[in-house]
């Protein structure tokens, strides 16, 4: 709206937001989301209502906002409170009652497993004063139990400190007994563990060094949980155990004039150790992050944007990755699809299928419904970064063509499960790729 009070032209929002289906009720919330309902966009059935951050440049890419706010049925605009925690929506999910007015509230917690430690010996602390405060003035207090450990249940947003302070333990040492959680970052309902560590106020000086680091899967570099870290001084022959937190994070005090050997291991993964003696002038943390490779089967090679297409071969993106029950592509696991994006493009009046396939765990129906999201999702993924909608159709096949035998009764690890969650793409015409176009042009010139 102008400055005299008037409206300005109309401008189209793109199609990652605009589709050739149905895009209504949009609402601008208080924090800046904007809220709308679609048809077409990846969704549960019929309508479903999405959001994304607004800007002065327009919307963020939408995201469903999944259940139980969305469900198989029509649910329409929504509104919020200025503090984003309560609102009303519309759907029509009541058969008996056609369209209605819903009122919601956001409950969801993560809760936060913890335990209180001797930085020097590793044993646990009782009767520490374990604090948390977040924002919107959030804190709590509660001590920790004999064998050192505590427990809080916090609301999903916000950024969280927990600190620990005990008699005898000193508030600046090396170990300062601090965690910074960012539940936004996790998902609603985890329980997060976390070790707060704290100095002792007698200390000898030769420990005033740590190894610590991160384990995480040496291929895709997620944390990995609870991963059990060994060392090994040689001076003494002594072990000191861990286990690592939520994040994949360790730490073990150590001696500088000693050598010492890490092995780190998991269940399914191959046990790496080495060894490292501590800096004279190290005054923290010898840091030494440690990659552990998955002990499944072969894993599946990468989609090359130089392979050779021809009509009625099928290219296997093993390497398009998404949870367990869930339809939404992780933006960080997606090589395969960037390279179909690539050879799309080499190959611009190239058309095919998208074939999305599920493992066996769950339904048959269910099974073919969620690979149907999946096949959606791979190709909303191709348009909203320019690939012609006509260019591409989507089916998803279920869990009918597994690619091992790990079907309805079989036990499976979850690296082979993850063999069969793939897309798939058909190609039904090659067409003529960018050098026959222009060496075409350059004849006609």
């Amino acid at each position: 709206r102008t400055s005299t009070g008037e409206w300005g032209d109309p401008k189209n929002l793109g199609s990652h937001i605009n589709t050739q289906g149905n895009e209504i009720f949009p609402y601008i919330s208080s924090d800046f989301q904007m809220y709308f309902s679609s048809d077409l966009h990846l969704g549960f059935g019929g309508l479903d209502i999405y959001v994304c951050d607004w800007n002065p440049d327009g919307c963020g890419n939408p995201q469903n906002m999944g259940s139980p706010i969305n469900s198989p049925k029509d649910d329409f605009g929504i509104v919020l409170d200025p503090d984003g925690r309560s609102g009303f929506f519309s759907s029509n999910r009541n058969v008996a009652s056609k369209d209605d007015i819903l009122y919601f509230e956001y409950s969801s917690n993560i809760t936060i497993e913890g335990l209180v430690v001797n930085c020097e010996t590793l044993q646990p602390i009782s009767n520490a004063q374990v604090s948390v405060t977040g924002n919107d003035h959030f804190d709590d207090i509660k001590f920790s139990q004999a064998n050192g450990s505590f427990e809080f249940t916090l609301p999903y947003r916000g950024t969280y400190q927990l600190l620990a302070e005990a008699s005898g333990y000193n508030k600046n040492g090396s170990c300062v007994g601090m965690e910074i959680i960012e539940a936004e970052k996790l998902q609603e309902g985890d329980r997060v563990r976390v070790t707060l560590a704290l100095t002792p106020e007698e200390y000898t000086e030769h420990s005033n060094a740590y190894v610590c680091g991160r384990i995480v899967n040496a291929r895709y570099g997620n944390p990995l949980t609870d991963a059990h870290i060994t060392v090994m001084n040689h001076c003494t022959g002594e072990m000191s155990e861990v286990k690592t937190d939520y994040s994949g994070a360790y730490f073990i005090p150590v001696d500088k004039e000693c050598e010492y050997t890490v092995r780190a291991s998991k269940e399914n993964f191959q046990s790496l150790q080495t060894k490292f003696q501590p800096e004279i002038n190290e005054s923290s943390c010898h840091e030494l992050n440690i990659g552990l490779q998955f002990l499944g089967e072969e894993t599946p090679p990468l989609l090359s944007a130089d392979v050779v297409v021809e009509n009625g071969m099928i290219l296997e993106l093993f390497h398009i990755y998404f949870d367990l029950d869930k339809a939404r592509i992780k933006e960080d696991a997606i090589p395969d699809l960037k390279t179909l994006l690539t050879i799309l493009q080499k190959h611009p009046e190239m058309r095919g299928e998208l074939m999305a396939h599920t493992d066996s765990r769950a339904t048959d129906e269910y099974n073919l419904d969620l690979s149907q999201r999946r096949a959606d999702a791979a190709m909303q993924w191709l348009i909203n970064r320019g690939i012609d909608p006509l260019r591409l159709t989507a089916k998803g096949y279920g869990e009918t063509q597994l690619k091992n035998m790990c079907e309805d009764g079989v036990e499976c690890s979850e690296q082979q499960h993850l063999r069969n969650r793939r897309v798939e793409f058909l190609v039904t015409d090659v067409g003529r790729g960018i050098h026959e176009i222009s060496m075409e042009k350059i004849e006609e010139e």
